[in-house]
């Protein structure tokens, strides 16, 4: 973790998690006065730590909240949880179809922000919500983030194009969302947030977090160029 007052210029630097495996995808939220922070561990596990606010960053010890292997969802490794506008948690997650990785969009619900998905959380649907078999100009998806905002549900993945093989970030909207399923379209057949003409980014880019600020969109998003890999913020 670290910490910034504009954004843009990071300090205080220090390790939250506890174990010598692969670690990705953090995902923070404040609820109830605590700190919540989930994160990727491996292939098909999420870690959890919280810290009160009061005391932030006094944190507690680490566990694992969830994993997808026991409820047959294969590489899982993106996910969001996030509190819907029905006053339900919803988890989140790209999965693979057991043959290929990266395909389908999965996902569970509970009615409180829990730190046991394991047994807390109910599975939205027996099949998919989202399966890239049944789209035409995306082969496969990763890094699920998403955006709620002016009562839309907006969800960006990075995106493998089916007609040329790059990447960048096409965004679903999302038409519902319930306990029992979710429908939506992507808001264009091709990309949203595309890869510059020339410059630092202009080779992959997979990962998108946006926020309004001061009567503006700001985006920050990860890129790669002759694998090296950066984070860059647009604005719209």
């Amino acid at each position: 973790m670290g910490s910034s007052n504009d954004g843009a210029t990071w300090d205080n630097f220090s390790q939250i998690s506890t174990t010598g495996t692969h670690y990705a995808h953090p995902s923070i939220y404040e609820e109830n006065g605590v700190i919540h922070c989930y994160m990727q561990k491996g292939n098909g596990l999420i870690g959890y730590r919280s810290s009160p606010v009061a005391g932030f960053p006094s944190w507690s010890n680490e566990i694992d909240v969830f994993d997808s292997v026991t409820h047959g969802w294969h590489h899982m490794r993106e996910f969001d949880i996030f509190k819907h506008s029905d006053g339900n948690y919803y988890l989140l997650a790209v999965t693979g179809d057991g043959v290929s990785e990266d395909q389908q969009v999965r996902g569970l619900w509970c009615s409180t922000l829990t730190s046991d998905w394991n047994t807390d959380g109910t599975p939205i649907a027996v099949d998919p919500l989202f399966d890239c078999d049944n789209e035409l100009w995306v082969r496969y998806i990763v890094e699920i983030t998403r955006l709620q905002a002016d009562g839309r549900l907006l969800l960006y993945f990075g995106a493998t194009r089916t007609y040329d093989n790059t990447q960048a970030i096409g965004v679903y909207e999302v038409a519902s969302l319930t306990t029992t399923g979710m429908t939506g379209q992507w808001i264009t057949n091709n990309h949203t947030f595309g890869l510059s003409a020339s410059g630092w980014d202009n080779t992959w880019i997979h990962r998108m977090s946006a926020i309004r600020f001061n009567g503006q969109w700001i985006a920050a998003y990860d890129a790669n160029k002759d694998n090296e890999w950066k984070i860059g913020f647009a604005t719209r």
